[in-house]
């Protein structure tokens, strides 16, 4: 089971500019995985996705869009750094 975050009215957002923003708040994540493909680095130009595989110094994160929101899960034991994380990404996109 995980624990999941929501932010309302994100899921319009690319690849890209997900990415984007979470390096622009200094958010240590690589994108792995779009729709349970692996992702070179750089290459985020993906048209239209379901669901987004991050990694981070932590552990790995899930983004899910949910019709109009972004779903932002994590295991269900995750650390309390992974849980800090995961509200710092919620942040980042929540803008």
């Amino acid at each position: 089971m995980g624990l999941d975050l929501v932010v309302t009215g994100g899921a319009a957002r690319s690849v890209a500019s997900i990415a984007d923003l979470l390096t622009a708040a200094d958010i240590p994540v690589t994108i792995v995985m779009v729709d349970g493909a692996l992702v070179a680095p750089g290459k985020l130009e993906v048209a239209a996705w379901r669901d987004l595989r991050l990694r981070t110094p932590e552990g790995m994160m899930t983004l899910l869009r949910r019709g109009d929101d972004l779903q932002i899960v994590v295991f269900g034991n995750a650390s309390a750094p992974l849980r800090a994380l995961q509200e710092r990404v919620a942040g980042a996109l929540a803008l």
